[in-house]
């Protein structure tokens, strides 16, 4: 949930003071991780899921604002766009029974959220990218009213040289557009995981969630479809960054190696990225300018420096999308949350084995391709399905295990994970084969996509009828 600012016109004077409190908190934030002053407590997780407000005809509703108000939920915010809110979860160990209360806490949220869409005449849907969207709900008359996004969207702008957002993505078509804003990336909505990581050990956890990012989308992908063209099974991934790429300044990205330290990404974010966002966060001795600076920084996997004194340090994930259903979703956070404590804890780093050039090839080749991608592990290549049979799903549950999630927990997330692989559908593939039944119907798929979602029923038990 990204901090509020004032909207108002910042001068190079609030930019050199901003980036005077960055570097003095950057250089505190030093010692605290070569003294390793950091709170430490059980794992926990956290999440953030966002959901798009549609009409009866499945097109996106500008309707956010209203709906929060009816809503009355503190933990439900807006998004970039009108039509978009957000849930942010609350955080809760892992242990025991830690992810069906997950379940549980967002199936309770949704059913609220859906009702009160309801008597809007509306719905709300989890889905990684709208299909009825159109370029020109991509423009600023359809942003949220947030001092924030105008102001990102300002100086992404000032930094890409006022030319247009060019969109250039190469799938299963072509598809190639222009934008005056950063809208576009309002099309994309994800389901993202927060974990909290042992200080001692956190570069190693680190890591292993850039290891474990790869194989993990290829089978959570959901977002076949931008603007009416079949791109990538995850098209979300290439969408949104490239509409807040700024020239030579990539803000989005997988990363550019393996870390030592998470301190290394923090003293990056200072030496490599322009601030977005120059707002004064008063005096106090904390870190919120070093958090408001990352905030823009959209790391795949970005480090988090969590609240508290000392701080706590997180890894957020931020590849997943939304959907299909709370059941898959949570089956996708009980895997990745496995497999990364398995990985970081192995006697041998698996960052030894895996370079950083192929971890970060795993993650745009299942990107693009979802299940059908090859992906390498341990010096060679292998299928998705054959690589969670083999290797995956094993150590996934071995990591929840040390993680201490009750036997019965694990094994009902995890199977609901390997059904969807063994049948070799992800959301992506039950969308695409949607669309080769019934024909090139953005309103009908996204009909027949949220009556599967509204049945509960996890994405290997979907139907392909007509609504």
């Amino acid at each position: 949930m990204g901090r509020q600012v004032e909207y108002r016109a910042f001068t190079e004077a609030d930019h050199a003071a901003f980036v005077e409190r960055l570097n003095a908190e950057t250089e505190r934030l030093r010692l605290l991780f070569e003294n390793e002053q950091f709170g430490d407590a059980a794992t926990t997780i956290g999440y953030e899921v966002e959901a798009c407000l549609v009409d009866e005809a499945g097109r996106p509703a500008d309707a956010n604002m209203g709906f929060l108000e009816r809503l009355n939920m503190p933990a439900a915010v807006p998004e970039l766009a009108r039509c978009n809110i957000e849930f942010n979860g609350r955080p809760r160990g892992i242990a025991g029974r830690g992810l069906a209360d997950m379940q549980a806490e967002l199936d309770e949220w949704l059913a609220l959220g859906r009702r009160t869409a309801g008597r809007m005449g509306l719905s709300l849907l989890m889905i990684g990218i709208l299909p009825t969207l159109r370029e020109a709900d991509m423009d600023l008359e359809h942003i949220s009213p947030s001092p924030r996004y105008r102001i990102l969207n300002e100086n992404v702008a000032r930094l890409r040289g006022r030319q247009q957002v060019a969109l250039d993505i190469s799938g299963e078509q072509h598809y190639q557009g222009r934008f005056d804003s950063i809208m576009a990336e309002s099309a994309a909505t994800s389901f993202q995981l927060h974990l909290r990581l042992p200080p001692a050990e956190a570069a190693r956890w680190y890591n292993a969630a850039q290891i474990a990012a790869g194989p993990l989308l290829a089978a959570a992908a959901n977002s076949p479809y931008l603007f009416g063209h079949d791109l990538w099974a995850e098209t979300r991934i290439p969408s949104f960054a490239q509409a807040v790429d700024a020239g030579d300044v990539h803000f989005v990205t997988f990363g550019r190696g393996y870390v030592a330290s998470l301190h290394e990404l923090f003293e990056e974010n200072r030496a490599r990225y322009p601030v977005l966002l120059p707002a004064r966060c008063g005096d106090a001795p904390g870190f919120e300018h070093v958090n408001l600076h990352n905030g823009t920084i959209w790391r795949w996997n970005r480090p988090v420096l969590g609240e508290g004194e000392p701080p706590h340090l997180r890894v957020e994930h931020r590849s997943l999308p939304a959907g299909p259903t709370v059941l898959d979703m949570v089956a996708n956070c009980a895997f990745f949350h496995g497999l990364v404590a398995e990985l970081a804890q192995q006697p041998e780093p698996p960052e030894d084995r895996l370079s950083f050039a192929s971890a970060r090839r795993n993650f745009y080749r299942a990107a693009r391709h979802g299940l059908a991608a090859e992906l390498d592990w341990s010096g060679g290549s292998d299928s998705v399905a054959a690589l969670y049979q083999d290797r995956l799903l094993p150590a996934a549950r071995e990591g929840l295990r040390r993680l201490d999630v009750e036997d019965t927990v694990a094994q009902y997330y995890l199977a609901v994970l390997a059904e969807r692989v063994q049948r070799g559908l992800s959301g992506a593939g039950w969308q695409r084969e949607w669309v080769r039944l019934h024909g090139h119907d953005m309103t009908g798929l996204v009909q027949a996509y949220g009556a599967n979602q509204m049945s509960g029923k996890p994405l290997s038990e979907w139907d392909l009828r007509r609504c």
